[in-house]
This record gives C-alpha cells, structure tokens and sequence, in this order.
C-alpha cells in the first residue's frame, strides 16, 4: 500500500528505494513512512528520520 501511495502521489522512487520498502519488516516503520507518504513531495521526505 505504501508503494501505491507513492505512486498516487506522483513521488518517484528508484529500484533501491522499492528493495528498502520491501524488505522492511517492522509494520511501525511502515506506518511511519506511510504516514509521511501523505504529505512528503519526494521519497527523501519519507525516509527521513527526525
């Protein structure tokens, strides 16, 4: 769904950024980045950490 997300919002992301979402297992993190998904402009914004 976070892939989805992204892509519905037109926010580009490379094979790297797909094998990190992917392979991540922890459902808190997702949620986070999910979250960020909503608002973010770029994959960059996603993936940051406070």
């Amino acid at each position: 769904m976070l892939l989805l997300a992204l892509r519905k919002r037109s926010i580009v992301t490379t094979p790297a950024d797909d094998a990190r979402i992917a392979a991540c297992t922890d459902p808190a993190q997702i949620e986070r980045w999910f979250d960020r998904a909503l608002t973010a402009t770029r994959i960059d914004e996603v993936f940051a950490e406070p």
